[in-house]
């Protein structure tokens, strides 16, 4: 006997579709109860037959995804993140519009400090 680790949503599908084969429930029911349409229910019930709880489990399971990068382009974009995390910032982003009392020289003078910050290299990312 061979051991299976099923989710709980392929356990839930396997319950139901021997509920099918044991005539308690109507395929209408089941594709209902699985949120999906007859045709795929009639499509895994077909391989649930062939196959047991084992044509339930996902194939691609334990493979990588097709989506994910090559290991030295994540590394490349982990290093860069904790380089430029670690950097102290050479300006303050934040432009505090109340006044607090300064005059509008102070608050000008703010304003222009924040917009050459925003607008230098040093704080744009580098890829």
């Amino acid at each position: 006997m061979t051991v299976i680790a099923m989710s709980r949503r392929e356990i839930d599908q396997m319950q139901v579709l021997r509920d099918v084969m044991a005539r308690h429930i109507a395929v209408r029911d089941a594709a209902q109860l699985l949120r999906m349409t007859r045709r795929q229910v009639f499509r895994i019930l077909k391989k649930f037959r062939q196959r047991g709880p084992e044509a339930l489990v996902s194939s691609r399971r334990g493979k990588p995804s097709n989506r994910s990068y090559p290991p030295a382009v994540r590394a490349e974009a982990l290093a860069l993140i904790r380089s430029n995390a670690a950097r102290p910032r050479a300006c303050s982003r934040s432009v505090d519009a109340r006044s607090d009392g300064r005059s509008a020289a102070a608050q000008l003078d703010q304003l222009r400090r924040a917009a050459r910050c925003l607008t230098s290299s040093d704080t744009q990312p580098s890829i």
